[in-house]
């Protein structure tokens, strides 16, 4: 029996062990030795799926459909909002109490952090600079267009036989 943790393949001139990654996007937008964790090490299998077109596809797809989701202009600001208004006393009493670590700021301060360094430039960052053509797709319609073409109910062959076909109209 062979031993499948010693043998190494070949990826483009590369073994897998010497495969560069980055989770957010393609090894050649963002070569990944520099975006390796604090041991060095990094998931090599990452490399390896998004060489396969399909599945990177599908990958950005599926990141596109996460950031219409989750990173809509004000999904989270009125929530902060509601939170910090609910905490603005505790914070306060907090504060007289133990002081602060590090940069010293009230409530509104690190809300404000919260909401304009983080969430807007986490927007940018994705909507924007990692926003390449090809990539990362447009925004899908909300109302995809999917036409049943046809039904087989009653087929000739066996029960196995029966399908529904549908398709996407944008596709």
């Amino acid at each position: 029996m062979a031993d499948l943790g010693k043998r190494k393949r070949d990826y483009n001139g590369l073994t897998i062990f010497e495969l560069v990654s980055h989770p957010c996007t393609h090894a050649t937008v963002c070569s990944g030795s520099e975006h390796q964790k604090w041991d060095y090490l990094w998931n090599r299998l990452i490399d390896v799926l998004h060489e396969e077109p399909d599945i990177r596809e599908m990958y950005y797809r599926r990141l596109r459909t996460l950031m219409d989701e989750l990173l809509v202009d004000g999904r989270y600001e009125a929530r902060i909002d509601e939170l910090a208004a609910m905490i603005a006393t505790e914070a306060a009493m907090d504060i007289i109490e133990w002081g602060q670590y590090g940069e010293s700021q009230d409530l509104t301060t690190a809300v404000n952090i919260l909401k304009n360094d983080y969430l807007a430039v986490r927007r940018t960052h994705l909507f924007s600079t990692h926003r390449i053509a090809g990539e990362i797709p447009e925004s899908q319609s909300p109302t995809t267009p999917v036409i049943i073409n046809e039904i087989m109910y009653n087929p000739v062959g066996t029960v196995d036989d029966e399908f529904v076909e549908a398709v996407d109209k944008l596709v």
